[in-house]
């Protein structure tokens, strides 16, 4: 299994440059795994990976998704972690709504 770590993006919006973060990881497997193995081994690295992060992973805010999945003479998957894109107001008053339902 091999993997892929961190990216960093520098952008510049109004004037300001503003560093932005996006962690990524790209997880390899050989071809010959079966898909109980492919799924049981990217979920063995996607939590080592969330564990070896500077700063945790907060389920409040911050989202993980596949970003792209590569099949050629292995499976190469590319997960993005996206900092603080869930406003956490917004998900409290969701939970508010749905206890009052």
């Amino acid at each position: 299994m091999s993997t892929g770590l961190i990216l960093l993006n520098k952008n510049v919006y109004a004037g300001k440059r503003e560093v932005a973060m996006t962690e990524y990881k790209i997880i390899t497997l050989p071809k010959t795994m079966s898909l109980t193995e492919r799924i049981s081994g990217v979920s063995e690295e996607i939590s080592k990976w969330l564990e070896s992060l500077e700063e945790p992973f907060n389920v409040n805010t911050d989202v993980m998704h596949l970003a792209k999945y590569e099949r050629n003479d292995k499976y190469n998957y590319h997960y993005i972690l996206d900092r603080a894109v869930k406003d956490p107001d917004k998900k409290s008053e969701s939970r508010k709504a749905a206890r009052n339902n």
